[in-house]
């Protein structure tokens, strides 16, 4: 009955028996090809007559077209579909259509439309009063055609991801930044982008959607209307920095991570599942489908499907370099002129100018790594991190590859044999790399004719490979199915390092353009390594300490040959012949610079040590806590032990077919020892290293005659010489600090809030500093040189009075500025005389942040860093130590002391740690004058902090008994008010309201049908009496807040009637008693006043 008779007619005619062959697919593939024949018919047979209907107006989607009972009816609709496709604007005479033309003004755009007569509706030829078709503006929704629409005027066609800069909230350091843009613009001519059309799957949820393959983008992306609408849910979150086109300033935005299936619209069985980020939208423009000419694809592509159809949607996945080639299967056909179709599991993709297409949108979308500065970023706050913050939390996936490991691994002829720790998903994707190998081989090349030097120390390096089988020449039998990748490779000079001053780099993370590098390929694997901050504080415990290195650690672990042809690489034995082709090697070994090989190293001696727990328990279980890659740094208390562990060392390594080299140690008893083991030489010097160069544990500079550890400013001094005042450059030299223990701490604080000025200005990397900013910088760097004068003693219980130790106590102070906070831990030790000595153990400071918080508040941070250092102290010294907190904050004290559900909940959640961490009873108020920390939270110069007896050493009263301590006032908090406690309000307002109810109801509950109608009406109430008092002028309906003000009076007072002993309880010492029928479940009162479980 809807359809008109004709038509109905004409399909029974086509089907026969109607009720028998009904199928509603069949009659909308009918109706769909009717319409398209009438639409064809009608073109022809309207352009000599007049018609109502206006060439120019926009196009109307088929799925808006209202049906008429009458052929004239489905005729105009066909003809107004048909006539779109007339380009010529109304006002320009363009080839455009007059809705999308941009030349003039909206006014001016208006008053041609006005002349002419024409429709301000639909652009027709009849007036606005005549037109049955009035659409609403597409931009404003105004009763308007675009084309006339005052409040875009002048707006310009940018890039979805510019709007998304003001919507983005600039963050921290960034682990990691990409660049983001898509920007559009007219031409003349089509290109088409590689889209497809296809189902977008989310278990039993399906849509259909156009995809764009992009290679030149690191990340996949799917639009936030897909995902709402599938309702995929978010399995993590990720951040990144967006740049827009042509714009130096990133703005940084978080990302959800989303789970899709992307399938053949066709072909269910063609599927690949991808990890994509969601967006806002993916181009700031439509793509235009690929509307070939039928005969170009009966002749080129006849037989196969086309990956998108006509189906005309915005790109809602985009699909980056990470997945592009699990969707591209490689077939390639040229069609004509610079038009070329690609195969995928969708179909024939299409890319390339289409001549035959004008009047569509360029886009362009780019994202890009850099990595440099956040890199810098990254290790500038991990290094701040040391010592404070736990461990990393380990992914579940790391034990599988660690079981895989295990089993992979073998022993033969002296040496272990690995596998590489492959990723299943990627391992099979991975190509060559040998064009990108070959390019900048051919680069290296010309470098070797000019530089003869380089050659000869190049050859050098390599020549002692192929002796030692590091590396081996590729047979001519190597297995062509074999996975193969070609690594670049460069030198790199380092005159600082007392070995291997050239080494030869090869670069893992290399790829051509769309493809994946080896690293991609590789699990990282788990750290298995014990962390830097205590592993230099374990180097304090002992007397006689002592260094070891492992030579060429990953050079002597095998790769099995499965894995080899992944390790080539070019080189030629005559740099001069351009002719003769370079020679290909291979590594046999684990190459160090593979991302992979740290976890394959500290794996392969882990399961070495295993097979001597039984043989060398002690040692095993030394080496073990001792390793940091190829350093090993330990101690004993005694020249004998030290020994003993040593040799036992050298025996367990050469088992594995590793040496010990490099050793090193501030005992001249145990050096001579050493020497009669040829371990090391006799004119081995005990400041420095034969090259002259400082010895280092773990980066920090030792001096084994004094036994102190400082650090080298050489490399600092000779960087700062060149330096500019720029933020890269105070950032690269933040990053040439490494100080983990923060005895430099006051000092670098200087620069760290300077970094924090610099940050609040809207400067690019290389940007000149402002004045002041730079007077600041250059003072800072003027005292650098005076940083290798600051030294603490590397071994804590220095014994200068040659008598045994009875008690060992930790102190830790903490304080705070307007600028930062910090806190620093010193040992106290008591000898069996009675004398007392202390001595510095470590210091943390922290920037405070941008947002500015109250002097207490940051106190409280403060104590927060003291009681997460002690705790990192304890647990890596391992000693049965007293600890005593120290704090010139009484307001801190009493937080700490009191009930933490007391206060406001950024104080609530900092003293639940504090207290998890530490005692309450273990917190004492000192002076500020005597806090050294005092110095780590403002900052200082190098030549005040080397005369600073109390930073390194503590306050003189330390050193002193207890009597001579601090007094410790109770009656500290005489004179403040709730205000500065920090109180929660809600505790003093349930009291009040429990009597309120328990004395008198508000209302009586039983004259009321519905909750709803009695919240209605309490609010009601409440309204009244605060006007009443004046607290409130509200007026017009019930808000939202009043309402659930009215649910929460209820709610407050049914719990207060059937617990009121509870409720007081909590309000006065913040947890029930043993004997409530609650204390099981753990109840608390939340901000509003409510009984929470």
């Amino acid at each position: 009955k809807i359809l008109p008779p004709e038509i109905t007619l004409e399909f029974n005619r086509r089907n026969g028996d109607y009720s028998a062959n009904y199928n509603i697919e069949k009659l909308l593939e009918f109706i769909r090809t009717e319409l398209e024949c009438r639409e064809r018919n009608a073109l022809f047979s309207i352009s000599g007559s007049k018609s109502r209907f206006n060439l120019q107006q926009p196009p109307m989607h088929r799925n808006t077209m209202k049906w008429n009972s009458t052929t004239h009816g489905l005729m105009a609709a066909a003809a107004s579909k048909g006539e779109d496709r007339v380009d010529h604007c109304l006002f320009c005479s363009g080839d455009h259509k007059s809705y999308l033309c941009r030349v003039g003004s909206a006014y001016e755009r208006k008053e041609v439309l006005r002349r002419k007569g024409l429709c301000f509706f639909c652009l027709g030829k009849h007036t606005s009063r005549q037109c049955f078709r009035r659409r609403s503006c597409n931009r404003c929704k105004g009763q308007h055609n675009q084309a006339i629409c005052f409040k875009v005027e002048n707006k310009t066609n940018v890039s979805h991801m510019e709007s998304l800069e003001n919507k983005s909230e600039v963050g921290g350091a960034v682990a990691e930044s990409r660049v983001l843009s898509t920007i559009s613009e007219r031409k003349p001519q089509c290109v088409l982008l590689q889209t497809c059309d296809v189902k977008i799957r989310n278990d039993t949820k399906v849509t259909r959607a156009r995809l764009l393959l992009d290679n030149g983008s690191m990340r996949s992306f799917v639009d936030k209307d897909i995902a709402c609408k599938l309702k995929l849910p978010v399995i993590r979150r990720e951040s990144l920095s967006v740049f827009t086109f042509g714009n130096k300033s990133p703005i940084k935005k978080t990302f959800d991570v989303v789970k899709i299936e992307l399938e053949n619209r066709e072909k269910p069985d063609f599927s690949v599942k991808i990890e994509a980020l969601v967006t806002e939208q993916i181009s700031g423009s439509d793509l235009p489908p690929s509307n070939l000419k039928a005969e170009i694809v009966q002749k080129y592509l006849e037989g196969f499907q086309l990956a998108d159809s006509c189906f005309k949607g915005k790109v809602a996945v985009l699909v980056g370099a990470d997945y592009y080639h699990n969707i591209v299967l490689g077939g390639i056909r040229r069609l004509k002129g610079q038009l070329v179709a690609t195969e995928t599991i969708f179909g024939w993709c299409l890319i390339g100018r289409d001549s035959d297409v004008r009047d569509v949108s360029v886009s362009l979308n780019i994202i890009i790594e850099e990595d440099l500065m956040s890199g810098l970023i990254k290790k500038f706050w991990e290094l701040e991190s040391l010592g404070i913050a736990e461990n990393e939390f380990s992914d579940p996936s790391n034990d599988s590859v660690l079981q895989r490991f295990e089993s992979e691994i073998e022993y033969q002829n002296s040496r272990y044999r690995v596998r590489l720790p492959w990723k299943s998903d990627k391992k099979y994707i991975l190509s060559d790399n040998k064009k990108v190998a070959e390019r900048r081989f051919e680069r290296l090349r010309r470098r070797f004719v000019r530089n003869p030097e380089l050659y000869k120390s190049y050859q050098a390096v390599l020549h002692d490979y192929l002796q030692q089988k590091i590396i081996e020449l590729v047979p001519n039998t190597c297995d062509a199915e074999r996975i193969t990748f070609y690594l670049p490779h460069r030198e790199v000079v380092r005159n600082d390092r007392s070995s291997s001053k050239f080494r030869v780099v090869f670069d893992a993370s290399s790829h051509d353009v769309g493809e994946v590098s080896l690293n991609d390929c590789l699990h990282i694997g788990p750290n298995l390594y014990p962390d830097i901050f205590d592993l230099l504080l374990r180097f304090r415990l002992h007397p006689i300490a002592f260094t070891a290195d492992i030579k060429q650690a990953f050079l002597q672990i095998e790769v099995n040959e499965k894995d080899r042809d992944v390790s080539r690489f070019l080189f030629t034995d005559d740099p001069t012949d351009v002719s003769k082709s370079p020679q290909i090697y291979r590594f046999t070994r684990v190459l160090f610079g593979v991302n992979s090989s740290p976890f394959m190293l500290a794996a392969t001696i882990k399961h070495h040590l295993r097979k001597y727990q039984g043989i060398y328990p002690e040692t095993s279980e030394f080496l073990n806590n001792s390793i940091y890659v190829d350093d090993i740094i330990g101690g004993h208390q005694n020249t004998e032990d030290a020994y003993h562990t040593s040799t036992e060392c050298m025996h367990i390594f050469r088992e594995a077919g590793m040496t010990l080299h490099k050793w090193q140690t501030n005992s001249e008893e145990l050096r001579k020892l050493w020497i009669k083991e040829d371990m090391v030489s006799g004119d081995s010097s005990q400041v420095v290293e034969p090259s002259g160069l400082p010895f280092k544990v773990l980066g920090v500079s030792w001096n084994k005659r004094e036994d102190s550890l400082y650090f080298d400013e050489q490399n600092l001094v000779t960087f700062l010489s060149s330096r500019v005042n720029s933020k890269r450059c105070l950032l690269q030299a933040i990053g040439r600090i490494f100080d983990p223990v923060g005895f430099l701490g006051p000092f670098v604080l200087r620069v760290k809030l300077l970094m924090q000025e610099i940050w609040k200005l809207p400067l690019d990397w290389d940007d000149d500093l402002p004045e002041c900013l730079s007077l600041a910088w250059n003072r800072w760097c003027n005292e650098v040189p005076g940083l290798g004068e600051l030294r603490i003693p590397r071994y804590l219980f220095s014994n200068m009075f040659n008598v045994g130790i009875t008690k060992i106590e930790l102190h830790c102070f903490s304080d705070a500025s307007q600028k930062a906070y910090a806190t620093v831990a010193y040992l106290r030790i008591l000898f069996n005389d009675e004398r007392i000595r202390t001595v510095f153990v470590a210091s943390k400071t922290r920037v405070a942040p941008l947002k500015k918080l109250t002097l207490p508040r940051l106190e409280l941070m403060g104590a927060l860093l003291s009681a997460r250092l002690s705790y990192r102290i304890i647990k890596a010294l391992n000693l049965n130590l007293v600890c005593r907190f120290w704090t010139d904050s009484q307001i801190t004290l009493f937080w700490i002391k009191g009930t933490a559900n007391k206060f406001k909940s950024f104080i609530k959640n900092r003293v639940e740690e504090i207290v998890k961490l530490t005692s309450p009873e273990d917190w004492y108020f000192c002076p500020g004058k005597s806090n050294p920390s005092d110095l780590a939270s403002r900052g200082t110069s190098v030549f005040e902090l080397r005369d600073n007896h109390v930073w390194f050493q503590g306050p003189e009263w330390l050193e002193l008994t207890s009597e001579y301590w601090p007094m410790q006032n109770n009656a500290i908090l005489e004179g403040l008010d709730g205000i500065e406690l920090e109180y929660r309000k809600t505790v003093s307002n349930v009291i009040q309201f429990g009597c309120t109810v328990n004395s008198e109801k508000l209302l009586v509950l039983e004259n009321y049908s519905s909750l709803r109608r009695l919240y209605r009406v309490t609010a009601w109430i409440k309204r009244f009496i605060k006007r009443v008092k004046k607290i409130v002028t509200t007026k017009g309906p019930l808000t939202t807040e009043e309402l659930e003000e009215a649910e929460m009076h209820w709610i407050q007072g049914e719990q207060r009637q059937c617990y009121s002993e509870e409720f007081e309880t909590l309000a006065g010492v913040g947890q029930v008693k043993k004997n409530s029928s609650l204390y099981n479940f753990g109840p608390s009162l939340d901000d509003k006043g409510i009984l929470r479980m």
